[in-house]
């Protein structure tokens, strides 16, 4: 190793010497003594190197040499130890007894059935009320009269209620027993006059000047006309009363 060295510190020399010669006008013994001061500085480098080097190899070495003692000297593998397991016998089978089918349960009696155990009948028995009395259809109406009226020709009708009436029907005809038709019906609760009659007329009012005293009046052609006046109540209309007569004022006719 140091000869290769020598020879490369030998050219380095000789071509640091031949580039000085061309760039610097030195004498020969000046390169040389530039040449010794590299090889010197070079060969303590190089020495040091060789110092640094052999200690590290040498560990190496060692090293790589012992591992190799330790990894020679250890078994590649642990023996394993196999256990002997020793068989165990197989049980006796025990035979199963064949079951012997036992005998139905005999039901028990029904307990006795003990006063506070008896069902309860509840008949519930439905009463139905009784209908209220039926209130019978008002008698006849009583006092009745017809008169003229007022001097624009009415004709007038008055009379007494009956009991248990609720309104008033009034009927009128154009000749005695000739056929009537319904000319107004009067509701006692509200006082309404319900008009019906088919001809023509100027106009029709039911009212009460007095207590249990009803008045009707008309005013339709100017010829006497009569009248048929009935009760009625939610049972029915009682019988009718009448026929009454009236002429209007200033008629030259007459009943």
């Amino acid at each position: 190793m140091n000869a290769t060295l020598e020879t490369v510190f030998d050219d380095a020399v000789r071509v640091e010497s031949e580039a000085a010669r061309l760039e610097f006008p030195y004498s020969e013994s000046l390169a040389r003594r530039i040449g010794a001061q590299i090889r010197r500085r070079r060969a303590a480098r190089g020495a040091a190197l060789v110092a640094v080097v052999l200690p590290l190899a040498g560990a190496v070495a060692l090293g790589f040499g012992r591992f190799w003692a330790v990894a020679s000297l250890e078994p590649a593998f642990s023996p394993s130890v196999t256990a002997t397991s020793t068989p165990t016998p197989a049980p006796t089978p025990t035979p199963t007894p064949t079951p012997t089918a036992s005998p139905s349960p005999t039901p028990d009696p029904a307990p006795p059935v003990t006063p506070s155990q008896t069902a309860i009948t509840t008949t519930t028995t439905t009463t139905t009320a009784a209908p209220p009395p039926s209130v019978p259809a008002p008698d006849a109406v009583t006092g009745l009269v017809a008169y003229p009226g007022g001097g624009s020709g009415e004709i007038a009708v008055r009379w007494e209620g009956s009991p248990g009436a609720t309104g008033y029907r009034i009927y009128r005809a154009s000749t005695a027993g000739g056929s009537t038709v319904l000319a107004v019906t009067y509701t006692v609760a509200t006082g309404a006059t319900t008009i019906t009659y088919p001809g023509s007329y100027e106009f029709f009012q039911v009212w009460s000047p007095s207590a249990n005293t009803y008045e009707y009046v008309d005013s339709v052609d100017g010829h006497p006309a009569y009248f048929y006046v009935a009760a009625f109540n939610a049972t029915g209309q009682g019988p009718s009363r009448g026929p009454v007569c009236a002429v209007p004022p200033g008629s030259p006719d007459s009943c």
